[in-house]
């Protein structure tokens, strides 16, 4: 059975896919309009830009005792899931 999943890191100026097959597809251009396919991984600047506030917000949602933002740590580096961000939105946790 192959695995047909994408796996995408997406910096603020970059995208890089890997494909099935060893395949790995690089993007050099302004991501933040490009539409979501696959699994969309952000760094900090990239989740500001999709959330559309600043990086000291991004910090302020993540250390919050009560709802933070969901992101995971990858080699001392933060990471943060589309699909995480995407339901913490969805119930609404973004607000105070």
């Amino acid at each position: 059975m192959q695995h047909t999943t994408r796996l995408t890191l997406e910096c603020s100026s970059f995208r890089v896919t890997a494909l099935p097959q060893g395949r790995v597809v690089i993007d050099l251009e302004d991501v933040a309009s490009a539409p979501v396919t696959g699994e969309t991984i952000y760094d900090k600047d990239g989740v500001a830009r999709r959330l559309m506030v600043s990086i000291r917000t991004i910090d302020n949602y993540m250390r919050r005792r009560k709802n933070p933002l969901p992101y995971s740590k990858h080699a001392g580096n933060v990471r943060f899931l589309e699909k995480d961000v995407q339901a913490w939105l969805e119930t609404g946790k973004a607000r105070r």
